[in-house]
């Protein structure tokens, strides 16, 4: 005896595809965006190296000698931490400069 098709089966597999097909659009839209951000990084870094092949120089070989443990940890850690509490000093000394109005200018 053959089997008879529910309906509401058929309207659940439409939906599954259309929700399919909507999910696959989107996705080949956030490719197509990652692609362009890509392409974009790739100009900014070009223009950068051939703007200042030095300083990209040093920065390369500064960040390759600290991550193959060129560095002690302690010396990391505390260059971090110093860096870290300038940072903060320079962002506490500007919001005083402001009169300490928040960042919508209240």
């Amino acid at each position: 005896m053959p089997e008879q098709q529910n309906p509401q089966d058929d309207g659940a597999s439409a939906a599954a595809q259309q929700g399919a097909h909507a999910m696959r659009e989107e996705w080949d839209k956030v490719g197509a965006a990652v692609r362009e951000l890509s392409r974009d990084a790739d100009e900014l870094a070009r223009g950068w190296l051939e703007a200042n092949p030095y300083a990209t120089l040093a920065v390369a070989a500064g960040v390759g000698y600290v991550l193959g443990g060129g560095l002690p940890h302690i010396v990391v850690r505390r260059a971090l931490g110093l860096g870290s509490r300038m940072a903060i000093d320079m962002m506490l000394a500007r919001a005083m400069t402001r009169g300490g109005s928040g960042p919508a200018g209240e």
